[in-house]
């Protein structure tokens, strides 16, 4: 588990594929606009926990 400010997203790309593809689900989601809940990137192995 990764947790830092987006600002420092370009620190962690290249560490592992499961944290590109996180960086470029976080990139591509509206998070103002979904509902708190798991979103699974890659089933269990990579997945975003939104909590306001």
């Amino acid at each position: 588990m990764i947790l830092d400010k987006l600002e420092n997203r370009e620190l962690y790309k290249g560490i592992h594929v499961g944290v590109n593809k996180a960086l470029l689900y976080i990139q591509s989601t509206d998070f103002l606009n979904i509902p708190e809940g798991k979103y699974e990137i890659e089933g269990e192995d990579v997945f975003a926990i939104l909590k306001r």
